[in-house]
């Protein structure tokens, strides 16, 4: 995911005012990407998620990917 310096700020600063949790939104985060950039099936493929990413960024990267899905049916 490529951020500049500003935008990792007001990302944090956006979470943290929201009261939401940081790895969760940066996995939602990833998610989005991973679908623009046609990535998605490499990240299912990936043995270790958890391990590299954490729980809550898995969730949320799944969250995404699950929910986009479901509107993107056909």
């Amino acid at each position: 995911m490529k951020m500049t310096q500003t935008e990792l700020m007001d990302f944090l600063w956006e979470t943290i005012r929201s009261k939401k949790n940081c790895n969760f939104e940066l996995g939602r985060k990833a998610a989005i990407e991973a679908i623009r950039d046609g990535f998605v099936q490499d990240y299912r493929n990936h043995r270790d998620l958890v391990g590299v990413h954490g729980q809550d960024w898995v969730n949320g990267f799944w969250d995404y990917i699950k929910s986009w899905e479901n509107i993107h049916q056909a």
